[in-house]
């Protein structure tokens, strides 16, 4: 049977502060189970009263009554403890009213706050977070939302962050803005560092994390330039459903801009004496239709603090809508060494514009002169490995020796083949080995290979920094997958696990659709992997590239980064896609997986596009060989580039004196930003424990620029060096002007308002209703009836009733 609560209240001794009492019993749900239990109760009594009536007629009255109240006595007990009565206290509680404070951390809050070309120079440009700081921390605005709300601290650009705890005054080193999450300062709070901004989806998940009746609103403040993630409408509905009012606070000029940037550079890391180069800058200009500018290209020697020297200049013409224009300057370099190139770009005429950090961008190139010294071993003459041969052998800064394995060794005077060298035989001793920088292997036979000489391959990958490329192929590839332990070893250099198939039933069968390229996330930054010189390192000219097979793969080992899968849906496994380009770091040395033999197809697209890829892929595995310049040790670097903001990865593979894996509990790396701002420059790398002798350390590339990486060498006075450059994103200046129509109707739809920054300290308090409310908090209940003396009473009761029935002999 369900039961209901009855209710009786009473006022609580302590009425001075508010608090009532009631009292709570069990009853039936509905008045007709009420009254059938009254019904049965006092049927039930009749029947007790009438059966002691008759049982005690023939002694005097007051024995039959004392017998009456005993028994009566019981069953009253018995039906209270039956109804549950219990009391319950309630206490009045204040809930304040609250405020939420989002504010915006992207990269375009760096920008001028005001629009500067009507600034004419005449004060100091302020930043769009520098004014959010004055807001906040100055103008007092803060001081008048607490005398009736609590106020929350929240960041937004890529994700949402908070809240935090605000120290109230800056250090003097706020600046920096190296604050921790628990505790920041005004300056940390507003410090830009985000590549993108997604407003509708950090205001729902805002929202959704604090709603509640006492919200009183959330203030925003941003520009409103949303450039990721959901419709920034879309938070309309969410905040409107939540009882929550936005108030939008807009930042930076809403005019168009007037600004001319470097929107992006092509420049390789490396390259030799004598071997022509490109390097390609494209200019993009805002507000600035048919102006004149002039482009120039500079140069000095890596780590010299002298001007830079001027070598060309260039003059071409901004066309309209904000286009990127190309513009390339051919280099052939005749002496060795290290080398800053500098691109700048300036108006012909005097223009106030929106930045001038963007006018420069630089690159450090080194210039080797030895060439890139190749071992080609293929486990047979297919069409991938004849064109990437002759591709070698025209190539004025590599040389390459050829294996190929179906070549018969007593008839190998009679075989012609591009080459400086045709082998015979994998090399005997690290002697031969050390010979080369990088291994290019197609579809090999490993079982040719003694244990010997595969514990030579892994010692010359991991010790001695070289590169390894490993296609895979129909024929050579599945016997490695499904080989026994002694092929671990080989096995251990790709970044990829293997699938064992029947080749006469998967591989050899040939598919009737081509498929495209489905680069990931890492793929898509990886620079070497762009085919055309674009505004970014992006792989956009993948797109008309197709092929029909893939080797299969059980998916990625750990530390391995995934670059591409094939996209034939119907290859799929509990694996995923099939992986077509994956490298890893091993020890000192690189390896790159490729899953197809028909990367030869791009040359129906651009032969120059086949032969850009495998220089540029030859060059990063290579990188660890011709940069080496300690025997006990190497810097390995993912890439050269990063987006300002990124975190960057740096690992050291490291030797002690007798050229072991260095052990050591940590390795101190300094890093300097640019302009050789210090920053964690006693970071210590802490050992990975998947590979003796590699470290690995990060660190926050804050600033756009040059960083300069240093590792120092335990118990030696070497150290390893290494830079990345630091480059602002596209997507947080395409549009830098403060989208105020957005706000404006973001704050509307939720029973806002937008004001401008300026509006903000006086209007801002009065659109913030209080919110507080007292509500009443219910104790636990207190039950009545358990207590000890009601079960004295009850076993009393009880005990006087079984006595009185002895004396009189009625039990």
């Amino acid at each position: 049977m369900r039961w209901t609560v009855l209710k009786t209240g009473i006022p609580s001794a302590a009425a001075n502060s508010g608090s009532f009492t009631t009292t709570e019993f069990d009853v039936p749900p509905s008045p007709v189970a009420l009254g059938l239990l009254i019904v049965g109760f006092l049927l039930f009594l009749f029947m007790v009263i009438r059966l002691y009536v008759r049982d005690t007629q023939q002694f005097r009255f007051g024995w039959r009554f004392w017998l009456l109240v005993l028994r009566l006595g019981t069953i009253a007990v018995l039906a209270v403890i039956f109804l549950n009565p219990r009391s319950r206290t309630q206490h009045p509680s204040f809930r304040p009213s609250r405020v939420a404070v989002l504010v915006d951390t992207s990269s375009s809050m760096r920008f001028p706050a005001n629009d500067p070309s009507s600034n004419r120079q005449t004060t100091p440009v302020t930043s769009r977070s520098e004014s959010i700081r004055t807001l906040l921390a100055e103008t007092g605005v803060l001081e008048e939302l607490r005398k009736r709300h609590e106020l929350s601290f929240w960041s937004f650009d890529a994700k949402l962050s908070g809240p935090h705890t605000i120290r109230e005054t800056d250090p003097p080193d706020a600046a920096s803005g190296d604050d921790d999450d628990e505790l920041i300062t005004w300056s940390g709070l507003v410090r830009p560092r985000g590549l993108e901004t997604r407003l509708g989806e950090c205001i729902q998940e805002l929202v959704r994390e604090i709603g509640g009746r006492t919200l009183s609103g959330v203030v925003v403040l941003t520009d409103g330039a949303a450039n990721a993630g959901l419709d920034p409408m879309s938070a309309a509905p969410v905040a409107l459903s939540s009882n929550t009012r936005l108030i939008s606070i807009g930042v930076g000029s809403t005019r168009p801009p007037v600004n001319l940037l470097l929107s992006g550079l092509q420049v390789p890391t490396d390259v030799h004496i004598g071997d022509g180069w490109d390097l390609t800058a494209f200019v993009q200009g805002h507000g600035l239709d048919g102006e004149r500018v002039d482009v120039s290209l500079l140069i000095r020697s890596d780590g010299d603090d002298d001007e830079p020297t001027l070598i060309e200049t260039r003059s071409l013409t901004i066309p309209a809508a904000g286009i990127p224009v190309p513009v390339t300057f051919r280099q052939t370099p005749a002496v060795a060494g290290s080398f800053e190139y500098f691109i700048r770009v300036h108006p012909s005429r005097t223009v106030v514009e929106l930045s001038d950090d963007d006018n420069q961008r630089r690159r450090t190139v080194n210039v080797v002169e030895r060439r890139t010294r190749i071992l080609l071993i293929a486990g047979g003459p297919m069409r991938e490995y004849r064109f990437v041969r002759d591709m070698i052998y025209r190539h004025s800064a590599m040389n390459a020796d050829v294996w190929l394995q179906t070549v018969d060794p007593s008839r190998v005077a009679s075989v012609s083949q591009e080459s400086t060298r045709l082998l015979t035989e994998f090399p005997q001793d690290a002697v031969g080995l050390a010979e080369y920088d990088v291994l290019i292997a197609f579809d090999v036979d490993w079982q040719s290979l003694s244990p010997e000489q595969s514990a030579l391959l892994l010692d010359w990958v991991g010790r001695h920094a070289g590169g390894m490329i490993l296609v895979a192929g129909d024929v050579h590839t599945p016997e490695l997958a499904g080989a026994d332990a002694r092929r671990d070893a080989i096995r251990e250099l790709y970044p990829v696990y293997l699938f064992p198939v029947i080749p006469d039933l998967e591989i050899g069968r040939g598919d009737a659709q081509p498929q495209p390229v489905t680069f990931t996330t890492d793929g898509r930054d990886a620079g070497f992997l762009a085919l055309n010189e674009g505004p970014a390192a992006s792989v956009d000219s993948w797109n008309a590239y197709r092929l029909f097979r893939c080797y299969p793969t059980a998916g990625s080992k750990s530390g391995a980064t995934v670059l591409a899968l094939m996209s034939d849906m119907r290859k799929r496994t509990e694996h995923g896609l099939p992986i077509l380009l994956a490298t890893q770091f091993f020890g000192a040395g690189k390896t790159l997986y490729i899953g197809t033999t028909e990367i030869w197809r791009m040359r129906a697209v651009s032969a120059e596009y086949y032969a850009r890829f495998w220089t540029r892929v030859i060059r990063e595995v290579g990188q660890g060989r011709l940069n080496r310049t300690s025997r006990r040790g190497v810097l390995l670097l993912e890439r050269n580039q990063y987006a300002l903001g990124q975190t960057v990865r740096v690992r050291a593979q490291l030797y002690d004196s007798q050229l072991n894996p260095l052990e050591a509990a940590g390795v101190s790396m300094v890093v300097n930003g640019p302009h050789n701002q210090s920053q964690n420059s006693q970071t210590t790398m802490l050992p990975d424990g998947n590979h003796p002798g590699q470290y690995v350390g990060t660190f926050h590339a804050g600033h756009e620029g040059t960083w300069n990486v240093t590792v120092e060498i335990p118990d030696s006075d070497e150290e390893l060096t290494g830079k990345i450059e630091a480059v602002l994103p596209n997507l947080e200046s395409d549009n830098p002007r403060q989208n105020a129509g957005l706000l404006a109707e973001l704050a509307r739809e939720t029973g806002g308002s937008y004001l401008t920054i300026d509006q903000a300290p006086a209007a801002l308090p009065e659109l913030l209703p209080d919110r507080s409310e007292q509500i009443m908090v219910e104790k636990q209940p207190k039950t009545l009836w358990d207590r000890k003396w009601v079960l004295y009473l009850l076993t009393g009761l009880l005990s006087a009733e079984w006595l009185t029935r002895k004396l009189l002999k009625l039990a």
